[in-house]
């Protein structure tokens, strides 16, 4: 989280940033829906301890059944304003995820805040960005920990973090502390609507929420102005999203429970991958065996050669009778 002066001020209190322009918006327009948990260590809409912790009260209290989609919109708007990116594109894209909570019949009852959202952050929002350069990263040490799902779908995204690499810029906050990206989605809060989904009301089932993380990141892969190309961690989000539309929604009524494999046939990426050492040491090995192979080649080529040139050059003995 971070926080700034506002230009021209001599106050020395601090003035929060682009989380606290969305929690005006949270917090005075949302409806009261009932109840859910959506666990305040995965929240992310707030800049503080304090508006961290009273946003997260509000929204579970007044609209709990989409939080972790607001919260998700919250992540990717920080990401962008982070990485200076431009004011009006970050907001734009804002506000049209916050639209597609409404894609749900379901959400109806919070269509109030997704009204008055792009009004809200574009007026307030003009300091917050240009206080973003600002921002410093937090102790390694406080870093929170990468989302991990459960069993088999778990060594997926430990894949997904190994082949798309962290993000290295000072000005984006947040995320970088959180989790690998692929920018501007975060996969660890792709990671989280896929964990804390089932837990929340509506009767959301195993298959409703293998589809809102795959609908997460296919945005990942297809968003055109991240300026990020790389063919191999494209190669595992598409594979990550093959394994959730078959294999992962079969665990969950038995089909592939407790296999490495799934019904379907597609085989998880082996663990060897999901430590960069381990791959690192084999392919070493497959290297020296390579070479080995190679030199047992060339000496097997030398030595007939050798053994050629001595029968062409023999003495031919004459018998005299």
């Amino acid at each position: 989280m971070w926080t700034y002066r506002v230009p021209g001020s001599s106050s020395s209190a601090p003035a929060t940033v682009a989380p606290i322009v969305r929690l005006s918006l949270l917090l005075l327009a949302l409806p009261t829906c009932g109840l859910a948990r959506f666990p305040i260590e995965k929240w992310e809409c707030g800049s503080e301890e304090f508006t961290k912790s009273w946003s997260h009260s509000e929204v579970i209290t007044q609209c709990p059944h989409f939080a972790e989609e607001i919260n998700h919109c919250c992540v990717v708007h920080d990401d962008c304003y982070g990485r200076g990116k431009g004011q009006k594109l970050c907001d734009e894209q804002f506000d049209v995820c916050n639209k597609k909570v409404l894609e749900d019949t379901r959400a109806e009852p919070c269509s109030t805040i997704i009204e008055i959202a792009f009004s809200i952050v574009s007026t307030f929002g003009e300091s917050a960005y240009k206080a973003s350069a600002n921002y410093t990263e937090p102790p390694e040490s406080s870093l929170p920990q990468l989302c991990r799902p459960e069993k088999t779908v778990g060594v997926f995204f430990d894949y997904l973090y190994l082949s798309c690499p962290t993000m290295k810029s000072q000005s984006h906050f947040k995320l970088k502390s959180r989790c690998v990206l692929v920018p501007p989605e975060s996969i660890s809060s792709c990671c989280d609507q896929l964990t804390v989904c089932p837990d929340l009301p509506l009767g959301r089932n195993r298959t409703e929420c293998a589809n809102r993380a795959m609908r997460c990141l296919a945005a990942a892969r297809a968003d055109e102005h991240h300026g990020f190309n790389d063919g191999h961690c494209d190669r595992a989000l598409d594979r990550t999203r093959k394994y959730l539309a078959l294999d992962y929604i079969m665990e969950g009524s038995g089909g592939a429970h407790g296999s490495p494999k799934g019904q379907h046939g597609l085989p998880p990426p082996t663990d060897l991958f999901a430590n960069s050492n381990q791959a690192f040491v084999l392919l070493m090995v497959l290297s020296m065996m390579c070479g080995l192979c190679l030199l047992l080649v060339t000496y097997k080529y030398y030595r007939l050669r050798s053994q050629n040139n001595e029968r062409k050059y023999s003495s031919i003995t004459l018998s005299t009778a």
